[in-house]
């Protein structure tokens, strides 16, 4: 994600091309100077937003893994090929899904 202001003269029918093209604001020209600083700073500050967000999503997969391989080893017992065990782990997630449908019809079915 990278911020953009757009910065022009035109008006009208350009700022609404300007936004389309995938600008994040838009000031027209002549333009004030502590107005374009607080749009930058605004603007910053839902990219560190973002990048947390997606920072903190990679870590949350990374911990999901970490915990299912442990689950698997838990359930299974360490000395089960990976090969079954990925095999044992889907059908554990289906029975999960069937027994949910069955708890909550109004479940679509997946």
């Amino acid at each position: 994600m990278l911020p953009v202001i757009m910065v022009t003269s035109s008006v009208g029918a350009e700022k609404k091309r300007a936004i389309e093209a995938g600008a994040d604001d838009f000031i027209p020209k002549p333009f004030n100077h502590d107005e374009l600083l607080v749009r930058v700073r605004s603007l910053l500050r839902i990219k560190r937003y973002h990048d947390t967000i997606k920072a903190q999503a990679a870590e949350l997969h990374e911990l999901n893994k970490t915990l299912e391989q442990r689950v698997t080893q838990q359930v299974l017992g360490a000395r089960t090929p990976p090969a079954t065990a990925a095999l044992s782990l889907t059908a554990a997630r289906e029975c999960d899904r069937v027994f949910r449908r069955r708890r909550d019809p109004a479940q679509p079915p997946s």
